[in-house]
């Protein structure tokens, strides 16, 4: 027993440590969040200016702070640039990094000292500089602001930048389109600077120290009644118990975690200091409650008996907590689930090298994202057509799988790059052969749906596009039984579609392309041969995108991506990991403990007396088989819609079981003396 209640006090220390730092570090987080909403409204003290529209060369941007310049100078005003990154920190190598970032810069004009500033146990960073110093790093997104909030001045300042404008840029814009002095398109900070998510440790470890804690004092019943029955009060019990040299290293870690957030995060101590005063307050409230119970407990001898039971069940609420609680590892391991689906590209481009940009981010187009298709129409216009030139192959089967949508609004959207890789022919056996130059809409629709029975479908389908169209679109029946190639490895090939778009350059736009969706599986496969991967991050870099395409590789290697994505980076999976191994185990441990410490001397009365394995540790089986056959039956509900809970039972289990062996082959080592004393 002294054994037991050392290891238990020990582990209760680490836990409480780890808390207290868990709990450092959110308050750090805090510090980041604070300092982010500082720097980022900086700027609401002034009005913004909208341009209409995008500036991506040098010579023109030049142009444009020219314009600035000028105005600012006539007017006496003063003018500003925010830029606002929210991307990713990459690397993709074995020790693999996908993770956000965020980046603020503050351009200002005229004689600006610059400085940088990077928080700590973040990937946040702020930046003060001149406004030349975004033309020589040619960084020429972002918001520009007016240093004033007068309307007067405001107006006045955008009537004359209107007219400079236009003269400037050979353009016709009203004043109305460059105003807006009430900010109507306003946004916050998206990125969650929780990088490495110490808030579900907190939860975790918090779950874990109430049910160390509460498992402790009912384990301890006997020795806690023996010093009440000496009376000692239990505050002496507590103290005694829990050891005074192991609580007053606990008060001196806290004092030294606190006394580094005074000295450097000094806005967030009376945070940090609440978070301690609530945990050891908790820990002193679950404490004096185990101790009332137990001393309730000692007057009715009988009802020792049933505390291993009680504690069991306990136990088996904690670990169906835990379970639901502890699932970003579950996560994770489903969704690699689908690397085991080997995948080899059809003849048809087999050799050829074809890649996707996943994940699209945010990056320097907040208003962009948030208030109009801006991104989305300048990431098309920029790259669409030279890339199509290269070979590029659009596929959008996003429509079709969505299975929500009507029949007719499902459609396989394809373009002429496709065609030459993967012929479709038409009823007459002919190749379907459209041009760029194509101004209708073309509309491919398999010949089945010319029976009797489906043209109903037919007339809706025709119709839908006929409402839908500026022109007239021409409607071309193909053969059956023609099967699109999604470049999606888990289901490469559609058979049963209701229709195909030919997408060309003059008969779609930029919505119907989508080439960058932003999803996983994007339409736009791109051609790496001719065009080089780094001509294509140049072309990229010059199109100002490379904030929002960080990312490049192979399409058959998306769900690779897509886990480390999720995963964040390496050294984060391995924290995840040792957190949910760590917490099944300490969960597993305690329930054994409790066990044999409950059951040695039965135990050793049973095989002093020729019971066999079986029958000394029946009881043991059986609560095996109650607490997993429970937990099963419970999450059986719940595998349909969350298929990851069933990883941890099996993980939960498998610890349970190593651990049950080493526990019982240990038992069946000690002597029978040792045991018949308490093991």
């Amino acid at each position: 027993m002294v054994i037991i209640k050392k290891k238990f006090t020990v582990l209760l220390t680490i836990i409480v440590t780890g808390i207290m730092s868990g709990f450092a570090l959110v308050s750090i987080n805090k510090q980041v969040l604070y300092r982010t909403n500082e720097f980022f409204h900086q700027t609401d003290t002034y009005t913004p200016i909208r341009l209409p529209q995008h500036f991506i060369g040098q010579e023109e941007y030049e142009q444009l702070i020219m314009v600035f310049e000028n105005v600012s100078s006539e007017t006496e005003l003063s003018y500003m640039k925010k830029t606002v990154n929210e991307s990713n920190e990459v690397d993709t190598s074995w020790n693999f990094k996908i993770q956000p970032k965020l980046e603020m810069t503050l351009y200002y004009q005229g004689d600006v000292k610059s400085s940088h500033e990077k928080v700590p146990y973040s990937n946040t960073s702020f930046r003060v500089t001149s406004i030349e110093e975004s033309i020589k790093i040619k960084d020429f997104e972002g918001e520009f602001f007016l240093m004033t909030r007068e309307k007067e001045a405001y107006e006045r300042f955008i009537s004359l930048f209107t007219d400079r404008f236009n003269q400037a840029f050979h353009t016709d814009y009203a004043t109305n389109i460059f105003e807006d002095f009430e900010n109507s398109y306003s946004y916050s900070v998206i990125s969650n600077t929780d990088v490495y998510n110490y808030r579900v440790y907190l939860t975790i470890g918090l779950i874990l120290l109430f049910l160390l804690l509460s498992s402790f004092f009912l384990l301890m019943n006997k020795e806690i009644s023996l010093l009440l029955n000496n009376d000692f009060s239990l505050h002496q019990v507590l103290w005694c118990l829990l050891g005074k040299k192991k609580i007053i290293i606990t008060f001196i870690i806290a004092g030294i975690i606190g006394g580094f957030i005074f000295m450097y995060y000094k806005e967030q101590f009376l945070y940090l200091f609440q978070m301690y005063v609530f945990l050891f307050s908790g820990i002193y409230g679950i404490s004096l409650i185990s101790l009332l119970l137990v001393e309730k407990i000692a007057s009715l001898r009988e009802a020792f008996n049933y505390i291993q039971y009680i504690l069991f069940t306990f136990g088996l609420l904690f670990s169906l907590l835990l379970t639901v609680a502890n699932v970003e590892l579950a996560t994770i391991v489903f969704s690699s689930s689908q690397l085991a689906v080997s995948h080899e590209p059809p003849k048809e481009i087999a050799g050829e090298d074809y890649h996707v940009f996943y994940p699209v981010t945010i990056g320097k187009n907040h208003v962009d994202f948030i208030y109009s298709n801006r991104f989305a129409s300048a990431a098309d216009q920029e790259l669409y057509e030279t890339l199509n030139k290269n070979g590029s192959i659009l596929v959008n089967v996003s429509d079709y799988l969505n299975e929500e949508n009507e029949q007719f609004g499902r459609g396989i959207k394809i373009n002429l790059n496709y065609l030459k890789k993967f012929p479709l022919i038409d009823v007459s056996g002919r190749l379907i052969q459209i041009t760029e130059k194509e101004t209708h809409p073309v509309i491919l629709i398999p010949e089945r749906y010319r029976h009797t029975d489906l043209k109903n479908d037919l007339a809706q389908i025709t119709e839908y596009y006929q409402e839908i169209s500026e022109k007239e679109p021409k409607f071309l029946f193909i053969k059956n039984n023609q099967p699109i190639y999604t470049f999606i490895p888990s289901i490469p090939w559609i058979e049963h579609y209701p229709v195909v778009e030919i997408l060309t350059l003059k008969n779609s736009m930029y919505l119907e392309r989508n080439i960058l969706s932003g999803e996983i599986y994007p339409p736009l496969k791109i051609k790496i041969g001719s065009l080089s991967k780094e001509r294509l991050f140049e072309l990229i870099e010059e199109s100002q995108l490379r904030d929002n395409l960080q990312l490049s590789f192979p399409y058959t290697q998306t769900e690779e991506i897509a886990v480390k994505v999720l995963s964040r980076s390496f050294h984060y999976l391995i924290q995840i990991f040792l957190l949910t191994f760590f917490s099944f185990f300490l969960l597993s441990y305690v329930m054994l403990c409790i066990y044999f410490v409950y059951n040695c001397r039965k135990i050793a009365i049973f095989r002093s007396s020729g019971y066999s394995l079986f029958e000394t540790y029946k009881d043991f089986f059986m609560m095996n088989l109650i607490k997993w056959g429970t937990t099963s039956v419970i999450f059986l509900f719940l595998i349909e819609r969350e298929p990851k809970y069933l990883f941890n039972i099996f993980f939960f289990s498998f610890i349970d079981f190593i651990l049950s062996v080493v526990f019982i082959l240990s038992t069946e080592k000690k002597s029978q003396l040792l045991l018949m004393n308490g093991g």
